[in-house]
């Protein structure tokens, strides 16, 4: 009698066995499926918006892109019958909170980690909003540079600053960020053949060179794992403008290598933004960026001719 209950524990044991195998073979496979058909469908979104970072006019650019968009949306929908994380925008955020139990992150770390995520968080939902307008749009040489939001904030260091987010389409992991230019237009009122006109003329200059983003972020699907292929997502700390200021001419300069190796200078210009609140200094606040001289060309928006210059 205990020989066969011997031989039937050892046979059960051995079902079980099996059934355990097969679970996790299975849950394996089923993983294995899911990352397949993730990676697809970001590849099908990454080669049909391929066109949109060298072409269109912002309108053109915002309806065409919202269409992709909300395509890439309805593909994520029906992964999810094999995976509900993939519209899960914290499920990244998940898994990095179980590993802090076993080995908890430095204060810092944490702190520039959580910040990454809500970035990524953020931009994503934006994205996938299906009203996905960017405040500003341009594109050059097969990159496109979308900014998200403009606006007036206080720095982790209690410093006013003008804050741009941005979404870089098209670009390669290493990137040299270059020159950020801001040109700011004021008119003025001068007498030409007896009679009172108004004229423009560009009264300040504020430039940074090499200046890379405070936080730039060429894997977003890092932290949110269906974020849309192609995108470098963060943000730069510009000088916000005087309150005189009417008009703003803002460039990005950028150097970046191409898969064969050539090097491709990229350069991207909003002229003649209009200048509203959101990206003026606060009332009171002084103006204590270092002025420069100006050449009469250069105050009138023109490239230099005589060499001559003028104090602002």
């Amino acid at each position: 009698m205990k020989k066969f209950f011997s031989l039937f524990v050892i046979a059960g044991l051995a079902v079980v066995g099996l059934v355990v195998f097969y679970l996790n073979h299975h849950s394996e496979m089923k993983a294995k499926e899911f990352k397949e058909k993730l990676a697809s469908t970001r590849q099908k979104y990454a080669e049909k918006s391929a066109g949109l970072r060298s072409s269109g006019t912002p309108n053109e650019y915002v309806r065409d892109q919202n269409e992709l968009l909300k395509a890439y949306k309805a593909d994520l929908e029906k992964l999810a019958k094999l995976d509900e994380s993939v519209l899960d925008v914290d499920h990244e955020k998940k898994k990095f909170a179980e590993a802090d139990e076993k080995k908890p992150p430095s204060a810092e770390q944490k702190k520039l980690r959580d910040e990454y995520f809500t970035l990524a968080k953020t931009a994503y939902e934006n994205l996938l909003s299906g009203a996905y307008r960017p405040v500003l749009t341009a594109f050059n040489n097969g990159a496109r540079l979308d900014i998200t939001s403009l606006k007036r904030v206080t720095t982790p260091d209690g410093e006013e600053a003008l804050r741009a987010d941005f979404i870089a389409w098209g670009f390669p992991t290493e990137v040299a960020y270059g020159d950020i230019n801001m040109r700011v237009w004021v008119s003025k009122e001068q007498k030409v053949k007896g009679k009172v006109e108004k004229i423009d003329e560009i009264k300040y200059k504020f430039d940074a060179a090499g200046a890379h983003p405070t936080i730039a972020i060429s894997n977003p699907e890092r932290w949110v794992q269906s974020f849309p292929p192609g995108g470098t997502i963060g943000y730069y700390y510009l000088q916000l403008m005087p309150r005189e200021s009417e008009k703003l001419d803002l460039s990005f300069h950028y150097k970046m290598t191409t898969d064969a190796g050539r090097v491709v200078q990229v350069d991207v210009a909003f002229d003649k933004l209009p200048v509203t609140e959101p990206i003026m200094m606060s009332p009171g606040a002084k103006l204590e960026a270092q002025e420069k001289e100006a050449t009469d060309a250069e105050r009138q928006g023109r490239p230099e001719d005589d060499g001559k210059s003028a104090k602002k």
